[in-house]
């Protein structure tokens, strides 16, 4: 019963960082549950609206994610996983 129940908790603690030079930078971070356990290969979407510009990639055996060399703007990144609420943070410069 405790896994089913823990199968419902949100997948929390998206962080991202976009650190700019020249014009350039970068999304990084991790996806954990609320117990603060790496999700591996949950599915992040990093999405910029004014380019239309649209990247997903998987998370590794720590829950780390990392996509180099993006043009400076305004990105979504979004999180997801079977088994857990979708995460999502909007307005990432």
């Amino acid at each position: 019963m405790f896994k089913f129940l823990a199968s419902l908790v949100a997948l929390v603690s998206l962080s991202v960082s976009l650190s700019a030079q020249a014009g350039t930078g970068e999304i990084n971070g991790s996806v954990i549950d609320s117990s603060g356990a790496a999700i591996a290969g949950a599915a992040v979407t990093v999405n910029n609206p004014a380019t239309g510009f649209q990247r997903v990639l998987r998370t590794n055996a720590d829950g780390r994610y990392n996509l180099p060399a993006l043009i400076s703007g305004v990105y979504t990144v979004k999180a997801e996983m079977t088994g857990f609420a979708s995460q999502q943070r909007a307005g990432i410069e």
